[in-house]
């Protein structure tokens, strides 16, 4: 089997005085798509946040691409993960098309400006997201979902090899729901936005939608469980729902 993608052993997580995450074993390879399940707090978020390198585990070891994620230097490691939070907050006005360009900044020079196949990728994203329509539109005036769907875009752009999704449909209509979903499972099979015969991504999840594995905690420092066959084979009911 290929060495995996990212590559968790022994993982805690605390907040404060709570073990949300303990002795946490987990490998994602390219092109397999996980979700995180479990109650509100019981620690989804900052296990997402502890995997992108912004905050650091209690114990254990979390190696990306061979490598210890604490050794990536910071513009490296951003061409290699990319997270999308749970909320987006815009302190300044700017056009879709200008907020979906800075995912390409990781792949830029110290002074460079973005290319013509830089523009291309973006717009390829932004018509990936439904957002054609919105390219030139002030991104402090849309609506919650269609700015997710703007960051989600934003993502793309950066094109990583490990996606990190924080609720990636949350707000977002049925139909651009099930878009959405479909675009990402297709950088987890090797179809990128903008890029011809592109490796497969691997891709966590805080949403059960088109995952075939998943991460499943009831809370209480408890160990996560992991479970293959996610859509064929997870019976849900109130206490698994993501929150």
């Amino acid at each position: 089997m290929n060495k995996p993608l990212l590559d968790v052993k022994g993982l805690q997580v605390v907040a404060g005085t709570r073990t949300l995450i303990d002795a946490l074993d987990l490998q994602v390879h390219r092109g397999e798509l996980w979700c995180v399940l479990g109650p509100n707090g019981c620690g989804k978020t900052t296990l997402l946040h502890t995997l992108a390198g912004l905050r650091a585990p209690r114990a254990g070891s979390i190696v990306l691409k061979g490598k210890a994620l604490a050794d990536w230097p910071v513009g490296e490691l951003a061409r290699q993960r990319g997270l999308l939070p749970q909320a987006q907050h815009d302190a300044f006005s700017a056009s879709v098309t200008d907020v979906v360009l800075l995912g390409r900044h990781p792949h830029l020079g110290r002074w460079a400006w973005e290319s013509a196949h830089d523009r291309r990728v973006a717009h390829a994203a932004l018509h990936a997201m439904d957002l054609g329509a919105l390219a030139d539109h002030d991104v402090t005036t849309l609506s919650g979902g269609e700015r997710q769907r703007v960051g989600l875009a934003a993502l793309l752009t950066q094109d990583p090899p490990l996606l990190l999704l924080d609720e990636p449909v949350s707000h977002l209509d049925l139909h651009h729901q099930v878009t959405v979903l479909e675009h990402l499972r297709h950088p987890c099979a090797g179809d990128r936005p903008g890029r011809e015969a592109a490796p497969g991504a691997g891709g966590i999840d805080h949403e059960r939608g088109g995952a075939e594995r998943g991460l499943r905690s009831s809370g209480g420092g408890r160990t996560l469980r992991r479970t293959h066959g996610l859509r064929r084979r997870l019976r849900w009911n109130d206490s698994h729902r993501s929150g």
